[in-house]
């Protein structure tokens, strides 16, 4: 046989083996299986089985993946209390990702006071159409008008998991204003604007009662001695991820505690600076971890650590934050934003904040009390936008435009038909995501109106507008500090008011720092920007308060209520009468309400007048 014939035949014999082989082992694994075998994902489980995560897929719909939404909302953090402004400040993490892995959006602009930004935020409306005012225990209502859809109840139509973290601040009055009726599936954090960092006690009335609340019930088991509020709130975010099942798109809002006053630290954290070097013994320690300093000059350095330690605190949650998402593989189908509610707070509440060098701090209109930190990072952001900042007034942009934001990537459509029913303000919410992923002007670029005073507004500005280039500042301006980039410094902050009685105007292109005032110079834009502004009161309004008690002693039975209902615990008011439930009513009827609503001005005026 000839060579060549040879090898055929040889090749034809290996295939023929080969094909054997193969049959051999189908039949063996069918023949070892059941006669009604099922396809894996169909055959039953064994118990405590979980499936592997990348087998778990997201939620998709017409838009593609929903991403992740998760946003934090730092209180009282300063312009100049970050370490990519100051390196005194110790914030490794955001450092990072607002200037490596992510963008900086430096021209975004909240309220000057920590409920109106929060109301704006979670409405989807400009501060001047919700709320801008700071409810309290004493005077319930206020916050967001039951009748407006919030942005956890907007995402719950688009299939997301909804979870709150930390401070709410839009009202307690009764239980259907907490966060678990707003909207959210879970929440554990607080009412009020502040308490202890410790024990989460807030003193009203000289009642010292724990607010710290989970679900709609007091958290009486999270409530321990010695336990950091955010360090209760990350633990439980680090949970809430654990736990998450990833086909399920998810909305967490963490709204921090820090580095709100009081000035309180853990160990850890005041270890970190040079300026506690001689601290040494435990009771020293557990002292200044818990108690702020004082003013003197020789105290400074310490009372300004302090503040930088809470601040680090907060990097060191934002870290374990990017971890948690990362150890589910959920960085990178999220969009995560971090933010400010309004500046630092200078010469007022714990006086430690810094917002060199812009002008003003919180409760201002001036740069330093509404132009607050704020950055986007995750997958969801394109690669090609990482390190950018946008610092140009044609990106200039407002809290409450994340509403419309977080319902575009969702896949909604922006609407709240049951305010639109009531006649309430409607949502004033822009979607920024051209913004973010292509540079396109923001949508304030041209107009952002920051103070408009209606029926209940907080005290400290008479009013603040932009247009273009130009502010406007009306009446007192509170807070109208201008700081030095070291502060507190032992030194006074000067001016605490500037009297703005006729309209100060500055020009933010040629004068970001707010130091000149052109008014008599550009009398001509003045007085186009007085007669907007006037035009803009027209649609103010604000969500009722009630409940508004004639003395101290009429709130303290109120109180003694709550105390005895909630066992030590804040939480909804249980003893209002139907009239103290209703919406407190004066002749100072609200510009909305006037203008839109006549049928209820006209009911309100026959009350006052039965009266």
């Amino acid at each position: 046989m000839k060579r060549g014939t040879r090898l055929l035949v040889g090749l034809l014999g290996l295939i023929t083996a080969l094909q054997l082989f193969h049959s051999y082992v189908t039949f063996t694994r069918h023949a070892a299986e059941p006669a009604d075998a099922r396809p894996a994902e169909l055959r039953p489980k064994p118990p405590g089985y979980r499936p592997r995560e990348r087998e778990e897929r997201p939620v998709r719909d017409a838009r593609g993946t929903k991403p992740h939404l998760i946003y934090l909302l730092a209180d009282d953090l300063g312009w100049h209390g970050v370490g990519w402004r100051n390196k005194e400040v110790q914030t490794p993490n955001l450092d990072r990702l607002a200037t490596t892995e992510g963008l900086r959006l430096s021209q975004h602009y909240t309220y000057r006071t920590c409920s109106p930004s929060r109301s704006a935020l979670l409405s989807g409306r400009l501060a001047h159409h919700v709320n801008q005012a700071n409810p309290n225990h004493r005077h319930p209502g206020g916050g967001v008008d039951l009748g407006m859809t919030l942005l956890p109840q907007a995402l719950k139509e688009r299939g997301y998991a909804t979870h709150m973290l930390g401070k709410w601040h839009l009202g307690l009055g009764t239980a259907d204003m907490v966060p678990t009726k707003r909207g959210f599936d879970t929440w554990l954090g607080f009412f009020a604007g502040a308490e202890d960092h410790w024990n989460h006690r807030r003193t009203e009335l000289r009642r010292s009662l724990i607010d710290l609340w989970f679900n709609d019930r007091p958290a009486t088991q999270f409530a321990r001695k010695d336990q950091y509020g955010d360090e209760l709130f990350t633990t439980r975010f680090e949970k809430l991820v654990k736990e998450h099942p990833l086909s399920k798109p998810l909305f967490v809002y963490y709204a921090y505690q820090v580095p709100h006053e009081p000035l309180q630290s853990p160990r850890k954290f005041l270890m970190k600076y040079n300026a506690f070097r001689d601290i040494k013994g435990d009771n020293d320690w557990h002292y200044v971890e818990r108690n702020g300093l004082g003013l003197s000059r020789q105290e400074a350095p310490k009372r300004r650590a302090q503040y930088h330690a809470m601040v680090s605190y907060l990097d060191h949650s934002v870290g374990r934050v990017e971890r948690a998402l990362k150890s589910r593989h959920m960085w990178e189908s999220s969009l995560v934003v971090f933010a400010t509610d309004n500046g630092g707070a200078t010469g007022h509440d714990a006086d430690v904040g810094n917002n060199w060098p812009l002008r003003g701090a919180k409760y201002s209109d001036y740069e330093g009390g509404v132009r607050g930190i704020c950055f986007v990072t995750g997958g969801v952001l394109p690669v090609d936008r990482w390190g950018v900042d946008l610092t140009n007034r044609r990106h200039r942009v407002s809290i409450a435009d994340w509403y419309a934001t977080f319902v575009e990537l969702a896949g909604g459509v922006l609407r709240d038909e049951k305010a639109s029913k009531e006649r309430l303000p409607p949502l004033d919410s822009q979607s920024l995501w051209e913004t973010i992923s292509k540079g396109a002007d923001g949508p304030r670029a041209q107009e952002l109106p920051l103070t408009v005073p209606a029926r209940d507004a907080m005290p400290g500005s008479g009013g603040g507008l932009i247009q273009g280039r130009h502010k406007l500042l009306i009446g007192n301006q509170k807070s109208a500090v201008l700081n030095g980039p070291v502060y507190p410094n032992g030194t006074v902050p000067k001016p605490l008011v500037e009297f703005c009685k006729r309209g100060c105007l500055y020009d933010l292109d040629e004068d970001p720092g707010e130091v000149r005032d052109l008014a008599s110079e550009r009398s001509d834009v003045l007085e186009v920007m007085l007669t907007r502004f006037r035009e803009l009161q027209k649609s103010a309004y604000a969500t009722p308060r009630y409940a508004v008690w004639p003395d101290e002693q009429a709130m303290a039975k109120h109180i003694a209520v709550v105390e005895r209902d909630y066992s030590g615990f804040w939480g909804p008011y249980t003893s209002l009468s139907e009239k103290e439930r209703a919406g407190f009513v004066d002749a100072n009827f609200q510009p909305w309400d006037k203008h839109h609503r006549p049928d209820l001005v006209e009911a309100q005026r026959k009350q006052l007048l039965s009266k």
